[in-house]
């Protein structure tokens, strides 16, 4: 299994041991347990907003609000970039007929 990075709609760079599965075929393209694990990987949105908000009311003042701004602009990219991909799957797997 390879990891892919995506920078632009289909292009893609193929490095590491993460995501498609030997059994797909072509490990750069998604098949629809890939599509349902990436599904519900974009759920940890709320897990990591639940694990800042519960670490700002534990402990009021630890962080400054330029650090809680720092930590939801990161989480804003990096989601943004998950449910980008997300949806070129879906929309790869969609060409691909893979919804019958």
């Amino acid at each position: 299994m390879k990891a892919y990075f995506r920078y632009g709609k289909g292009d893609r760079v193929v490095t590491g041991t993460k995501g498609r599965t030997a059994a797909s075929g072509d490990e750069s393209k998604p098949n629809l347990f890939d599509f349902e694990q990436d599904l519900l990987r974009c759920w940890h949105v709320c897990d990591d907003l639940k694990t800042l908000a519960r670490a700002m009311l534990d402990n009021p003042g630890s962080m400054s609000k330029d650090e809680v701004a720092n930590i939801i602009i990161g989480l804003d990219v990096l989601y943004d970039y998950q449910f980008r991909q997300l949806i070129d799957d879906f929309e790869m797997l969609v060409e691909q007929e893979k919804f019958q």
